[in-house]
């Protein structure tokens, strides 16, 4: 492996971000058993936009409320959004997207 400057290896790196949450509802407050399909976007603005960047998973395995996902898998995370500018992160499990930050 070369290493010329760092820049070129930063930006050739896997651009992903491992995200693990936990899923409930008001039927089940321990925690949802099951396989699901989740959409993920991330924004750089709190209210109104665009989405920088969105992926789908499907067939997420939720146990117990908890589950793990690497954003970047299905749809690859451009380099170019990696500035050291916060993210506001936002899922969809359902009809409806979770998370503060937006509104």
């Amino acid at each position: 492996m070369s290493h010329r400057n760092g820049t070129e290896n930063r930006l050739d790196a896997p651009h992903k971000i491992n995200y693990q949450g936990w899923l409930a509802n008001a039927e089940d407050t321990a925690g949802v058993t099951g396989s699901f399909d989740m959409v993920f976007r991330l924004y750089n603005v709190p209210t109104g936009g665009s989405s920088l960047w969105e992926g789908t998973q499907t067939s997420v395995v939720v146990d117990k409320g908890i589950f793990n996902v690497y954003l970047g898998n299905v749809n690859p995370i451009p380099a170019t959004l990696f500035t050291g500018v916060p993210f506001i992160f936002r899922f969809r499990w359902g009809v409806k997207f979770y998370l503060q930050g937006r509104s």
